[in-house]
């Protein structure tokens, strides 16, 4: 990761690329940025992948997070990905069948 910054920063030296206008202005000015770069572009892009792998493996794992992020998050894996299929039993379903006595689970 980091000799791919290095590079992306040599390539933003030379080339001189400004993505700024596909920022809104609103939050354009709460940044205070003048200039987004690649090396900004990517960096980003890498940060939101990296958090959003996490959130996934959280699911797969079957961790706790918040029931409103993990519906969320399911409805995007399985329209984008095939990583989570429609016949998964979901945490919340999982956490009612432990709820039930043993002899009721079926």
């Amino acid at each position: 990761m980091t000799i791919a910054i290095i590079f992306l920063i040599a390539i933003d030296s030379l080339v001189g690329v400004n993505f700024i206008g596909f920022i809104p202005t609103e939050i354009r000015d709460n940044l205070g940025v003048e200039r987004v770069g690649i090396n900004e572009l990517f960096t980003v892009l890498f940060i939101v992948f990296e958090t959003l792998s996490i959130f996934k493996n959280m699911i797969l794992c079957k961790l706790p997070i918040p029931r409103k992020l993990q519906e969320y998050l399911e409805k995007i894996m399985k329209e984008f990905t095939s990583e989570i299929k429609d016949d998964k039993v979901t945490v919340i379903e999982a956490t009612k069948v432990e709820i039930r006595k043993e002899g009721e689970i079926k």
